[in-house]
């Protein structure tokens, strides 16, 4: 029997922790996995079976006595905390620790019964039902008019804010001479028909900032990460407002108003009431109310209007506001709370619990805060959807710390351990894969008349444009579907040929409607530099732009072309079919591993050293005899050391970083390394301008890319170039004659 302690902080995000008194007998078991076969699209975190612990002094104290309920504890049971297992002292695992209940017997307590999960379900906690709009994206705004807009459209470099030609307003044409003609003057495109866009990535450091995690990845320094692009379109008109103010009150008429909130602490029947005075024409103010720091509605003033109503409040809350505005110019915002449960619109304000205060502030011009016209969805699916794009995995590395990768990127990652000498070869169950007959990864739908047409005429009515549905016939299971909460937009161009009109989309139902609809949230990628021609207005002069940055469904990365399609669709610039699919990318190699016909599920029984039990990682390669396998599955008694693994053959090459094949010419490729020790030794051959064909080595200290240069193959048959760490291949990239 092996020791095992288990610590538990003492009070909530304190970083004290204390050890769990435990019974001599009990077993704790682990289960683990990240990417199983029976869902595929779900990331998987470490956890227990609840198990039983002493009702000890220690434990008492430590869960604050539990089995009392009239005990005025410090931290709320129904809170995980952070938790830790070591195993002979060494550590094991580190993630959240609950109580599930406590065993109370005559009147005595005997036992409590507690889960421990690994550390990925503190993400799922963090977020909650929080949206885009909890986030913090205010620095990325920009003063809006149509230099600005213009800049964002014609710029080479890669901003923060793009604009991406879609239309939601009307229809353009383009060769054909009429008033919606982009290519001419009269059909200009107008700055304020456009919506912007904004880097995932900046989403994702937001997101890091307000929920104190760190996202490590290789992949989210890559173009395809970082020039990925969020459409900020949260209505049907892009309604130009001043920069978001925070609302702090002067004039105060009595309690529970402060400077900048209104305390609404256990409080039943609570209105919050706002009007403002303007001698502005068509002046129009919106309120943001946000309780105890969590955006709840956004309110557009013109009376009384009511910003926050709720029957009871129960524990501390505060309200806060802010405030932005349509046009320019000094408002007067009045605030009333009213203490009871009474709609105070219909009715006397005498005799009601009623508090004032004012807001004066004077409005700047039209100001583009990314916050107000973000999609609408949650932080968790919004991440959710963008790692079923990309196929991540996402595991802890320590407390508020995750390495993020895609699948193969993370295999790469992982060591070669042959743990034959610990398994029991005499007793293995070999299993056929209850793998599914048709697997599907499909957008959200879209009401684009150019997606509807896509639909019906395209594929005759069997996928949406960029989904995809791969059939394995011969297997005998169901149908499995990855959904991600995106709406993939067609873009098109009327003539192929011409390479300098641009491809645009649509927001609207039908070809001849002036109306649009309501959208999922729209994932663009910029793409590199184009030549063009079409014009456009920026409020005062309409100028022919001829060249462009476009932010469309593709990109160029190691001399390829990516799409972010999960099927091969042809480009909008030139019709030629992109490959690089999201699931070609991305799921093609594990899947095409999965269905490999000599695939085995393998089941096996070992005992593992407290060593390897601690080393050993879920994207490891584990030999046994001759075979390699993949974990799908880990079960460990942490008392007993015995392990139950569920296997699966991988029949591919160790290294397998997907580089695109390269063209005979002198090309430069972008390569992840990953750092597995305290100085990993890279080899690659590359060509110098000066010393020729040379072998470099590459030292590095952390996971980095690398650029590669490629030399020109002259030989006149394809050729691979290999790198290698040590001994052991790394990553293959092949190059054509």
């Amino acid at each position: 029997m092996r020791q095992v302690d288990v610590y538990i902080e003492v009070i909530a995000n304190s970083g004290n922790y204390e050890k769990l008194e435990l019974f001599n007998d009990e077993e704790i078991q682990i289960n683990s996995s990240i990417q199983n076969v029976q869902d595929l699209a779900k990331v998987y975190t470490d956890f227990t079976q609840s198990f039983t612990i002493p009702a000890s002094p220690r434990n008492n104290r430590l869960f604050e006595h539990f089995y009392q309920s009239d005990v005025n504890a410090n931290d709320n049971p129904n809170i995980k905390r952070n938790g830790f297992i070591e195993i002979g002292t060494i550590p094991f695992r580190s993630g959240k620790i609950s109580i599930e209940s406590s065993n109370v017997v005559k009147g005595r307590v005997e036992s409590y019964s507690i889960t421990f999960y690994g550390d990925l379900t503190s993400l799922k906690d963090a977020f909650g039902d929080d949206s885009l709009k909890d986030l913090d994206l205010s620095s990325y705004g920009f003063f809006y008019n149509g230099a600005a807009v213009k800049s964002r459209l014609i710029s080479a470099t890669s901003q923060d804010v793009k604009f991406p030609l879609i239309s939601s307003t009307k229809q353009w044409s383009y060769g054909v001479g009429v008033n919606t003609d982009i290519d001419t003057s009269s059909g200009a495109i107008r700055f304020n028909e456009l919506f912007p866009a904004l880097k995932v990535n900046r989403i994702f450091e937001a997101i890091q900032t307000k929920y104190n995690v760190t996202f490590n990845s290789n992949f989210f320094n890559q173009k395809l990460f970082t020039d990925l692009y969020l459409w900020l379109k949260n209505a049907k008109t892009f309604n130009t407002l001043s920069a978001t103010e925070n609302v702090t009150f002067s004039s105060i008429s009595g309690a529970n108003i402060y400077s900048n909130y209104i305390d609404v602490t256990n409080a039943s029947g609570v209105s919050v009431v706002v009007n403002y005075v303007s001698l502005i024409l068509n002046f129009e103010v919106y309120v943001d109310t946000f309780l105890n720091g969590k955006f709840i509605s956004t309110t557009t003033l013109s009376q009384s209007e009511v910003v926050f109503s709720s029957s009871l409040l129960v524990g501390s809350n505060k309200l806060e506001f802010k405030a932005r505005t349509n046009l320019a110019g000094t408002a007067t915002l009045n605030f009333k709370l009213y203490r009871s449960d009474y709609n105070p619109l219909n009715g006397i304000e005498s005799g009601r619990y009623l508090n004032t205060a004012t807001f004066v502030k004077t409005f700047g011009n039209p100001y583009v805060n990314p916050t107000v016209y973000a999609p609408n969805i949650k932080v968790s699916d919004f991440i959710s959807g963008i790692f079923k794009m990309f196929n991540l995995t996402c595991y802890a590395t320590s407390v508020g710390n995750f390495q993020v990768e895609p699948l193969d990127d993370w295999y790469s990652r992982g060591a070669v351990v042959d743990i034959t000498e610990y398994v029991d070869t005499d007793e293995i169950t070999i299993e056929r894969h209850k793998l599914y007959k048709e697997i599907s990864f499909d957008y959200e739908k879209s009401e684009s008349f150019l997606n509807k047409e896509y639909f019906n005429e395209t594929t005759n009515s069997t996928r949406e444009f960029g989904s995809v549905k791969e059939s394995f016939p011969n297997y005998d299971g169901g149908d499995y579907k990855i959904d991600v909460p995106f709406e993939n937009i067609h873009f098109v161009k009327e003539d192929i040929t011409d390479v300098t009109e641009p491809p645009v989309a649509y927001l609207l139902n039908e070809s001849t409607a002036v109306d649009n609809y309501d959208n999922k949230p729209i994932l663009l990628y910029l793409d590199s530099y184009q030549s063009t021609s079409f014009y456009f207005n920026d409020g005062s002069t309409t100028s022919l732009l001829t060249e462009y940055r476009p932010l469309c469904n593709q990109i160029t990365y190691n001399n390829a072309v990516y799409s972010n399609h999960f099927s091969t669709e042809p480009s909008a610039f030139d019709g030629v079919t992109i490959n690089n699919s999201l699931y070609s990318k991305y799921y093609n190699p594990y899947l095409q591993n999965l269905f490999n016909q000599k695939n085995r599920l393998t089941n096996v029984k070992a005992l593992f050293p407290i060593s390897l039990l601690t080393s050993l990682k879920l994207n490891d390669r584990l030999i046994i005899r001759d075979k390699r396998y993949i974990i799908n599955e880990m079960k460990v008694n942490l008392t007993s050391g015995e392990v139950d693994l569920s296997l699966i053959n991988d029949f591919r090459a160790v290294a397998n970083i997907n580089i695109p094949v390269q063209s005979a010419a002198q090309n430069t490729v972008q390569v992840p390394l990953f750092c597995q020790a305290l100085e990993d030794l890279f080899e690659y051959q590359t060509l110098d301008p000066i010393y020729g064909l040379i072998t470099r080595t590459e030292v590095i200290v952390a996971d980095t890319l690398v650029d590669i240069i490629i030399p020109a193959n002259t030989t006149g048959l394809p050729i691979s170039w290999q790198i290698t760490r040590g001994y052991q291949q790394y990553a293959t990239i092949y190059q054509d004659a």
